[in-house]
């Protein structure tokens, strides 16, 4: 490491700053602003024995929210718990205007949610759903094939049956009167 390599922490300083002024990071800043602003009736209060005077709820939900995405005109917040998205929803009309004044020109009409996690829960549901309809599909093959090899099995003893019927001599399987009149026939040929 040299000395190239470490940077000062007024230097990183600039940098976020400097970050925040950029469109990406313009977003996520002015979103940590407007949430931190959300203060409690219990917040407002002398009463020191809160926790919610320790940890206002503002930078909790900031701290526990992010940006992912504005798509046509919609934000997309990510949750850590479902909680924070009801406090979300409880001041969505408070961060919407403080968003619009802290960045007029990203145009933001609405909050989408999302909670965090959300997608690999769907994943593991859907492997197990899969896994499911598996042993049920392989379980009914099996079934189905014990009922098949049962079928044969009898239609091949009805089979052998007549195998056996078919090498006899037709002859023999008629009437006697009958087979009298097929032998006069052939007789007098």
């Amino acid at each position: 490491m040299n000395d190239n390599d470490i940077m000062s922490m007024n230097g990183i300083m600039e940098l976020c700053n400097s970050f925040s002024k950029t469109s990406q990071g313009q977003l996520p800043s002015a979103w940590k602003r407007v949430v931190s602003r959300i203060k409690t009736i219990n917040e407002t209060s002398d009463n020191d024995n809160l926790s919610d005077s320790k940890f206002p709820l503002g930078e909790r939900l900031a701290s526990n929210t992010r940006v992912l995405d504005l798509k046509n005109g919609v934000l997309i917040i990510e949750s850590d718990h479902s909680g924070w998205i009801q406090y979300i929803k409880f001041y969505e009309k408070f961060i919407l205007k403080g968003l619009r004044l802290e960045s007029p020109d990203l145009k933001i009409t609405s909050i989408a949610y999302k909670l965090k996690g959300t997608q690999e829960n769907q994943k593991r549901i859907y492997e197990q759903a899969l896994e499911k309809a598996q042993k049920e599909m392989e379980e009914r093959m099996a079934r189905n094939e014990e009922e098949t090899r049962k079928i044969l099995e009898q239609q091949g003893g009805a089979k052998a049956q007549k195998n056996s019927a078919k090498d006899e001599d037709p002859s023999q399987r008629l009437p006697p009167e009958l087979r009298a009149k097929f032998d006069d026939l052939i007789k007098s040929k």
